[in-house]
């Protein structure tokens, strides 16, 4: 399997246009998990419908609640409410799913997949070694300037990152996402870059994430694919 590119992007801001068109100058392709009344103003219906012409929809819930704290009949209201309200604005089944705040449990898991959705995409980096689990799909990194600190290994190259000051921090995720799309393409693995475009816009983030996607994009070893076309991809040849 070559190297798989794949990006996904929360919430349903009214920015996901813009994203969107980002996306394509740089032939990338996107996953955008939807939620109908959390996000003041949300990306209009007409929107959604010009978005998924390029890219993937996917739900995330009608309004956004931590699904581990609410009853079942709730949660299940919320999970496939969620998928109802997109499949009416687009006329089509929607089948990827994405967790709020990345929270989920057995109970929750069951949910979706009792919805109909072929998986849950966490905010979990994925763990080396262990089976994938299309309800518990992982992302390779957050672009998202919150103060963190990280120490993992991966290859042979250890990453550790404390609170820097914004410029230094934006300069830090860039420096990240490049490191793990050349680790990910020399290993024919996934780079899976998520996050939101409020907050590119809350954050600065905006050139950050042109000159991250203008670095990664265009590889000739490496596939663009949805999250979904991801899932599929992969259980249907077993390779992870």
């Amino acid at each position: 399997m070559a190297c798989i590119v794949t990006t996904s992007w929360d919430d349903g801001d009214i920015r996901d246009t813009r994203l969107a068109d980002l996306l394509d100058k740089y032939n990338i392709k996107g996953t955008f998990y939807l939620s109908r009344d959390y996000r003041r103003p949300r990306v209009s219906d007409a929107a959604i419908r010009e978005i998924a012409k390029r890219h993937e929809i996917g739900a995330h819930t009608l309004s956004h609640p931590n699904l581990t704290e609410i009853e079942r009949d709730v949660k299940q209201e919320e999970i496939q409410g969620g998928k109802k309200w997109l499949e009416d604005v687009l006329g089509k089944p929607i089948d990827t799913f994405c967790y709020p705040g990345g929270q989920s449990d057995d109970e929750t898991i069951a949910a979706v997949k009792e919805a109909g959705f072929i998986s849950g995409r966490t905010t979990k980096a994925p763990v080396v070694g262990e089976p994938f689990d299309p309800y518990r799909f992982g992302v390779s990194m957050t672009l998202f300037p919150y103060p963190f600190t990280i120490s993992e290994k991966i290859g042979t190259v250890t990453y550790r990152t404390l609170g820097f000051e914004p410029w230094h921090l934006h300069a830090a995720l860039e420096k990240r996402a490049l490191e793990l799309f050349e680790h990910a393409r020399k290993e024919n693995g996934i780079f899976h870059l998520y996050g939101h475009s409020w907050a590119n816009t809350k954050y600065g983030l905006w050139p950050v994430l042109e000159r991250i996607l203008c670095a990664i994009g265009g590889s000739k070893d490496c596939e663009y694919l949805t999250n979904g076309e991801v899932i599929k991809r992969v259980l249907k040849t077993g390779n992870k």
